[in-house]
């Protein structure tokens, strides 16, 4: 598990990122990486001013008080290192796309006058959302006059994956010439969703111009499902999709591949996400990703705002509550962690930077493991029901591994109130435990 693994994006819409509580609440949850500036509105932003590209309209405002300043004031009191979305699709005047000029000046803003250290940037948000695809996308690129018709968009050339792997060697240029310790992220789309599998194709087009100078890939990737049930059975997926992207990776890399890192920088429980099920989501979420190959994950993101989930439910991408309200549905009070912040929280006392992933296998369908052997030698276990009805007693055997004890035991069920703790009794190599339904369970036991 690397140091940068655990991520939380933030927004410069947020008006409240930088509240007093903020940098406690992410220390605490355990994210050591805070991604700015936010999502789409990474490129229509604009660093030095703080403002938007002039000209587009656009639905939310950002706030004063949460410019790059202001947020790493804030990520320092976290503790937290800072991965920075470059604007790849505008420039200011909004005659054009972004410029490398505008992404090098701020590298050196932050660590040639600021002394920041910024070491994570990456070049654009879903650069492939930009209409290349479909004519209409949601990614503002002016790479291409944007002349509001999809016929001047679809398949245009300006808009393409050649083109964004041929800015990128610039960006990476410019940007390194102002530090060279930087590292440079490009984006891809993930293996098994859109466009991925539309020719031309984005991530090989992309590899084959820049795949030698890339220090990461960055992908994007929502839990799905019209059920709880279906919600969670989505991370099964992951394993393959990380495969598929280290296959795509590699070929175009050249001696380069055995270093570029795999990064999801946003992604969340979608439509779960005030309910708790979304505790389980997160929990399985991170170490699914870390254990299949993924550097870093980010969850989408701090504080977003009620919105109506399909079926009718509260939902909030956001992980704190923000005290909004949609029709007569009503957040908490502001700052309120969601389920989610639970089970990143788990996921945080289980497994730590430094620790390694080890093979962990249920004979339970509904009951996913996962398992690290810990620096001190010791042993860190999720253990996640997700049978909705009926307890699991679980027998755990650590081959190859003399347990000591007590273990420190963690449990988020639907009545717990939070995250409640205890402690459990451990013979030599085995452990055995019972789990209630829909209950998320971090076990620590140190090691002989």
């Amino acid at each position: 598990m690397a140091p940068e693994a655990l991520g939380i994006g933030v927004a410069v819409w947020d008006k409240y990122m930088t509240n007093t509580d903020v940098p406690q609440l992410i220390r605490d949850a355990g994210f050591s990486v805070i991604r700015y500036p936010g999502g789409s509105y990474a490129d229509i932003y604009h660093w030095r001013t703080h403002s938007a590209t002039k000209g587009l309209p656009f639905k939310a405002t950002i706030r004063p008080g949460v410019d790059f300043d202001h947020f790493m004031g804030m990520a320092r009191k976290a503790a937290a290192t800072p991965l920075i979305t470059v604007n790849y699709g505008t420039n200011e005047a909004g005659t054009g796309g972004a410029e490398p000029r505008e992404a090098a000046e701020w590298v050196r803003y932050a660590n040639r006058v600021k002394h920041y250290g910024v070491k994570y940037w990456e070049i654009g948000n879903e650069v492939y959302g930009n209409g290349f695809y479909n004519g209409r996308g949601w990614e503002a690129d002016f790479h291409a006059p944007d002349t509001h018709k999809e016929k001047d968009r679809l398949r245009n050339p300006k808009l393409g994956p050649v083109e964004y792997g041929r800015n990128m060697l610039a960006f990476i240029k410019a940007m390194k010439a102002e530090d060279p310790s930087v590292k440079i992220g490009a984006v891809l789309c993930a293996p098994g969703n859109w466009p991925d599998a539309v020719a031309p194709d984005w991530n090989s087009n992309v590899l084959k111009i820049c795949g030698d100078k890339v220090d990461f890939v960055v992908v994007h990737w929502y839990g799905e499902g019209k059920s709880p049930a279906q919600s969670l059975a989505t991370e099964r997926k992951v394993p393959e999709l990380l495969s598929k992207l280290r296959a795509q990776v590699d070929p175009y890399c050249g001696a380069n591949a055995k270093n570029v890192q795999l990064w999801m920088t946003e992604g969340d429980c979608s439509g779960y996400n005030t309910r708790h099920v979304g505790a389980l989501f997160a929990a399985d979420h991170f170490l699914t990703w870390w254990e299949n190959g993924a550097t870093h994950v980010d969850w989408w993101d701090l504080h977003n705002g009620a919105v109506k989930a399909f079926d009718g439910a509260l939902d909030d991408q956001g992980i704190l509550s923000n005290a909004s309200s949609v029709g007569a549905l009503n957040e908490p009070q502001l700052n309120t962690p969601f389920p989610p912040y639970y089970g990143v929280r788990l996921t945080s006392l289980v497994a730590s930077p430094g620790d390694s992933f080890i093979a962990a296998e249920s004979s339970a369908p509904l009951l996913r493991v996962h398992a690290v052997r810990k620096k001190n030698g010791g042993l860190g276990l999720m253990l996640i029901n997700q049978d909705p009805r009926n307890a699991a007693t679980v027998t755990i055997t650590a081959n190859g591994m003399t347990l000591a004890g007590p273990a420190a035991r963690y449990d988020y069920g639907e009545k717990t109130g939070g995250i409640a703790k205890s402690t459990m009794p451990v013979s030599g190599s085995t452990l055995t435990l019972t789990i209630p339904p829909s209950t998320a369970t971090a076990v620590a036991s140190p090691g002989h």
